[in-house]
């Protein structure tokens, strides 16, 4: 049986010259992007490694664990590879690689290991601690190809959580926009049918007074007249706060395909709602800036509908917005035929629970206001959606505020739209809806 090798600490831990290797068949790879992290007590290993190696990949280098770490931290997510030596000082190599896939675990960690340390790189890999463990003395080839594999690997993997992402955001959006466009089906038809309610209640209130007099009534010789003068009063209060509710409400009718097409230059519709918009926000000391890219192209679009959405959205922000806080409007282009608006404000940021249900009617960002302030934001999210645009939501850490994300195409597209998913096929059924509303069904 032959004898076991005893370890030995060598000054250059490479058996071989750095050789000219093939190059990767993944040519489109740019290994320089990211970075390889070595940590080893042994300084002229450091060393060693970035003259071996400094040509084709980014490399970072630290001495002990604690550095090491701290390196890690401020390169994440470009650290695609993390390599350390088992035995260190004050810490081994696979409690460090533990502690930093449990703060970044999708970078790829290796142990360098002499002989006598196989068991604990077993262990470490069976743990999951570790990627891959080499053994010193290193052959530099073999490990030239491992690290361009490896850094190809990270790459790929981000590539593939960054595909994810994207997928789920774009779930996401679908599933919000199903949603909305199904309630702006069904408040549009309910607006419709109180609408006609809510004539007859508001001819009826104006005509009250003139009726009681017709009838030789005095409403001063009534037993109670500031009940009747009072309760008069505070129901055409109401029907004119349900009368502004369904316009609002008719606004959100994601099928009224009638579009006035013409061309709009953004930057200055923006400016004419805002100076229309400003003394509404100087009551209570909002401040509203607005910033623009020096060349917008112009907008071929519903100017109507656009200039509805952009002032409801920023009605809602002044309307919910704390005192004296600032409203910021950046416009660009976003090429090649987009533009960009980005509409944020330093209020209160809102959950995640809450973004989801931001565009929802009668969802409240402040609960002292109306319940019809709700639909302002269905509304300007529907207009948007007539004209082929999208808004988005996003907030941020405590008091940093919310941002609305709008893009817009330059030219109206003219692919037609595929047919409504059956939910909507319902809710569109006018026979239907009414035999529903009257309790036939």
């Amino acid at each position: 049986m032959a004898t076991p090798r005893s370890p030995v600490k060598l000054d250059h831990p490479f058996t071989l010259p750095l050789m000219n290797t093939p190059a990767s068949p993944s040519s489109s790879f740019n290994y320089k992007d990211y970075f390889i992290l070595y940590v080893d007590d042994e300084n002229k290993s450091l060393k060693y490694f970035t003259q071996a190696f400094s040509d084709k990949f980014s490399i970072l280098t630290a001495d002990n664990a604690q550095e090491g770490f701290e390196l890690f931290k401020a390169h994440v997510p470009r650290v695609a590879i993390l390599i350390t030596d088992q035995q260190m000082p004050r810490e081994k190599g696979t409690q460090f690689l533990e502690r930093a896939r449990a703060f970044y675990p999708y970078t790829l960690r290796i142990l360098a290991t002499a002989y006598a340390d196989l068991q604990s790189a077993i262990e470490a890999v069976n743990s999951g601690a570790i990627y891959k463990f080499i053994t010193k003395p290193w052959d530099i080839p073999q490990l030239e190809i491992m690290l361009l594999r490896g850094v190809e690997f990270y790459i790929l993997q981000q590539e593939r959580e960054r595909l994810i992402r994207e997928k789920m955001d774009i779930l996401q959006e679908l599933i919000t926009r199903e949603r909305i466009l199904s309630l702006g089906i069904l408040s549009a038809g309910l607006s419709h049918h109180l609408n006609n309610a809510m004539t007859a209640i508001k001819t009826f209130l104006d005509l009250a007074p003139l009726k009681l007099q017709s009838e030789i009534i005095d409403p001063h010789q009534l037993k109670d007249p500031e009940f009747w003068h009072d309760f008069h009063h505070q129901a055409q209060q109401q029907t004119q706060r349900i009368a502004s509710l369904l316009q609002q409400l008719s606004l959100a009718d994601p099928h009224q395909h009638t579009l006035m097409l013409s061309t709009v230059q953004l930057d200055q519709l923006l400016q004419q709602i805002i100076q229309h918009l400003r003394p509404h926000a100087e009551q209570k000391s909002i401040s509203i800036k607005f910033t623009s890219s020096t060349t917008i192209p112009p907008l071929n679009t519903d100017e109507e509908k656009l200039e509805q959405a952009l002032r409801l959205i920023l009605k809602d922000e002044i309307t919910v917005l704390p005192h004296q806080s600032t409203i910021t409007i950046d416009l660009s282009h976003s090429p090649p035929n987009h533009l960009k608006l980005l509409i944020s404000d330093d209020g209160p940021s809102l959950t995640e629970e809450a973004l989801q249900s931001l565009f929802n009617p009668f969802f409240q960002r402040n609960d002292e206001l109306p319940q019809e302030y709700g639909v302002h934001l269905m509304a300007a999210y529907l207009l948007i959606h007539q004209i082929k645009g999208k808004i988005q939501a996003q907030s941020h850490s405590p008091n940093k505020g919310t941002t609305f994300t709008i893009t817009l195409p330059l030219t109206y597209p003219t692919d037609s739209e595929p047919s409504p998913p059956p939910i909507q096929s319902f809710l569109q059924n006018q026979q239907i809806l009414e035999s529903i509303l009257s309790g036939k069904r």
